[in-house]
């Protein structure tokens, strides 16, 4: 079962490291995005690469069977670097739950998602998440850190686990604020729409300030009013889907609405955080079951799952944004003409 658990591990590891190097290479070869979410998302990729790489060393080493760890330089340093990069891949999905919810909440701007930060907001936002994996591991080497210390057990949560289940709590409420958030969001910018065919539609001044009147590009003039029937409706799948629009909505009059547009591209970063508490869960149930004093081969295997993050993330990313396609048109085959 021991051999069945590094194995699982190690595999994981492996395509993590692959997918998240892949992620770094796209950034190099593909023209940089000017949008905002890549800094959150290079941070994210760098942190998951260099993590998997560690761990990937460390399980070619126990993939044997027959090797055990000895505390010295090499184990002290492997240890070092999977404390910071694993809480660097924690505190970077953090940092994106948090600034998208932070950036769709409180903009009251028709287009208030800036594609562009300045570099000042670069460093401040990439020192921020990795200042913690840097003092706590730091921290874990007054401890004599040497991979996983189980004696005593509350360092692990204290420097680690304990940090991980409170980023996850909070992400959950953040999402579930977003949810209610995004529902009225469009259903005032629903209102906005039938108020264009409807003169006696009264509408709050700051709601008002945050949408302006969708008009035909062609005849400017008003859109036809839809019916409360028709109205927009914001679901758990929508916030989550990479194409934002609601295919039973016919009449297609958010989708060209500048705030609409904006929020769309936020939210592809939402399903970073989806998978990776997703593939967590195992995890939390292992560390949970540990807590109480009890070992379970059941759950520490299936806590492989946590290292599948980095090869989630990058799967992610690829379809998000189109990298397929955009390899293709750079570098693909051209017909002659």
């Amino acid at each position: 079962m021991t051999s069945l658990i590094v194995s699982l591990n190690l595999a994981g590891c492996l395509l993590s490291f692959i997918g998240a190097g892949f992620v770094i290479i796209c950034y190099l070869l593909l023209p940089m995005k000017r949008h905002f979410r890549h800094v959150l998302i290079l941070n994210l990729a760098v942190a998951d690469c260099l993590n998997a790489l560690d761990m990937t060393i460390s399980g070619f080493y126990l993939v044997p069977g027959k090797i055990e760890l000895k505390a010295g330089p090499a184990c002290t340093a492997n240890g070092f670097i999977a404390q910071l990069t694993v809480q660097a891949t924690d505190c970077s999905i953090f940092t994106i739950a948090v600034i998208t919810v932070y950036t769709i909440t409180r903009s009251r701007n028709l287009n208030p998602l800036k594609s562009r930060w300045t570099w000042t907001t670069i460093l401040l936002v990439t020192a921020g998440t990795w200042i913690l994996p840097l003092v706590t591991s730091f921290l874990a080497l007054g401890k004599n850190w040497c991979w996983l210390v189980e004696d005593p057990s509350w360092v692990r949560y204290a420097l680690t686990h304990g940090w991980r289940l409170v980023f996850i709590l909070v992400e959950i409420i953040l999402y579930t604020y977003l949810h209610l958030y995004l529902r009225n969001h469009y259903q005032q910018l629903s209102a906005i729409i039938a108020s264009q065919g409807t003169a006696h539609i009264t509408i709050d001044v700051n709601v008002a300030a945050r949408f302006a009147p969708i008009i035909n590009p062609v005849s400017q003039t008003p859109q036809p009013s839809i019916g409360s029937a028709e109205k927009l409706k914001i679901s758990w799948k929508k916030i989550f889907s990479r194409h934002q629009t609601d295919p039973s909505n016919n009449t297609g009059l958010e989708k060209h609405h500048p705030r609409h547009k904006s929020i769309q591209k936020v939210l592809l970063l939402n399903a970073y955080p989806l998978g990776y508490i997703i593939l967590w869960i195992p995890g939390i149930a292992n560390r949970l079951v540990e807590a109480s004093g009890h070992s379970s081969k059941i759950t520490q295997t299936l806590q492989a799952s946590t290292q599948f993050v980095g090869l989630a993330n990058a799967l992610t990313y690829g379809w998000n944004e189109g990298i397929a396609q955009q390899l293709k048109d750079k570098y693909g085959w051209k017909p002659r003409k």
